[in-house]
């Protein structure tokens, strides 16, 4: 039996109030199921069901995140596609959504499209300028030839006539008969040869 000393030298450890003996921090070894009482396993199990509803919380708050980030980055590439590309209607759908820079290279990049907008009418305008007046200048050469034309055919009635009368060579000159459409058609007063 154990009897007190009274020496200075000894440690005496009696246990803390409110342990339980043979609990510490688990056996070395692993536990069945029928190791575990009903308060443990029940415990274990809402512990179990906890881990899971946060996991599937987590996994559902990233899916959420990363939709929501696909949508910010495709709301942003179609802003910036606007920015480089859009009308001015389509840019002022931006309206407050825009950085002074961008407010900037939009204005210039406008007002260089209206430019070459503008460029490309005053081509178009000259380019349909110049067609006319070639019009023009063919219809101006048509007329004239037909004037000319119509004088030789006078010149010429008139030459056979008069050579005719006078016995002069040539006496048949001929006469080119004009088309309203400015086709010409060579016409002789007579279709036989005097060398024959």
């Amino acid at each position: 039996m154990w009897k007190p000393t009274v020496s200075s030298d000894e440690l005496y450890h009696h246990g803390i109030l409110g342990m339980s003996w043979g609990h510490k921090n688990g056996p070395p070894y692993p536990l069945d199921k029928k190791d575990y009482s009903s308060a443990e396993k029940k415990a274990a199990r809402k512990a179990a069901r906890a881990e899971k509803r946060a996991a599937k919380k987590e996994k559902k708050k990233i899916k959420h995140d990363l939709k929501q980030q696909k949508k910010a980055d495709k709301i942003e590439a179609k802003r910036q596609e606007i920015l480089r590309t859009g009308s001015l209607k389509e840019v002022r759908k931006l309206k407050g959504n825009m950085s002074n820079q961008e407010y900037q290279d939009v204005f210039k990049r406008l007002e260089n499209e209206q430019r070459l907008d503008d460029f490309d009418k005053q081509r178009k305008v000259n380019a349909a300028t110049k067609i006319k007046a070639a019009k023009s200048v063919v219809s101006d050469i048509n007329s004239g030839t037909e004037a000319a034309l119509k004088l030789y055919n006078r010149g010429a009635a008139v030459w056979n006539v008069v050579a005719e009368k006078k016995g002069w060579e040539p006496q048949d000159l001929p006469i080119i008969k004009v088309d309203g459409g400015g086709k010409k058609k060579n016409k002789d007063k007579d279709n036989t040869d005097d060398d024959d």
